[in-house]
């Protein structure tokens, strides 16, 4: 219980900070805020949550995850310089997105699904968000979203017993795989 609430605390602290760094002013939709704050929360939660299980190896896997995807997203957004819906450029792929993303496949691959799945749903939220604030279009929240996860699953080692994993087909359909290690 003292882990969890250590953890918790990272992430208030995460909150406050967030709504300093980002800038954000007061006009924007309390959506925007959420998604604002959520994409240094998760992965800053997902860093307070190794450190206090001392997964030191986790750790760094994160920082790697965390510094390819955001390296890759910024030489996308320079290469493409799509504008954004609401004008200016560099809107694809989303780096809210991608930074939230990268905190919650990180949580999901590394630890399992009880600590992925609500991270995936505020990662989501914040992908959500900046079509909302009309920063990005739909196909940019994915492209930030899809890179995140992808760098994590080959960055990432999952400490879990189980898996599950869903992979393309040949025929453009999805396979859905779980496993268990006995």
């Amino acid at each position: 219980m003292l882990k969890l609430g250590i953890v918790f605390a990272l992430l208030w602290s995460a909150v406050a900070m967030a709504n300093d760094l980002t800038g954000v002013s007061r006009e924007a939709s309390a959506i925007e805020r959420t998604g604002d704050v959520l994409q240094i929360a998760l992965p800053l939660g997902a860093l307070g949550w190794s450190l206090v299980q001392e997964d030191y190896r986790g750790s760094g896997q994160l920082f790697a995850s965390f510094g390819v995807t955001i390296a890759t997203t910024y030489a996308l957004k320079f290469g493409f310089d799509r504008k954004r819906p609401s004008g200016g450029g560099l809107s694809f792929p989303s780096g809210h997105t991608a930074s939230a993303f990268v905190g919650a496949s990180y949580f999901q691959r590394r630890y399992g699904w009880h600590l992925g799945a609500p991270a995936y749903a505020m990662a989501a939220f914040t992908g959500y968000s900046r079509v909302h604030a009309e920063k990005h279009y739909w196909s940019d929240v994915i492209a930030g979203a899809a890179l995140a996860i992808g760098v994590n699953h080959f960055l990432v080692d999952p400490l879990s017993d189980s898996q599950l994993s869903i992979s393309p087909t040949a025929d453009n359909g999805f396979q859905l795989s779980f496993s268990k290690a006995f």
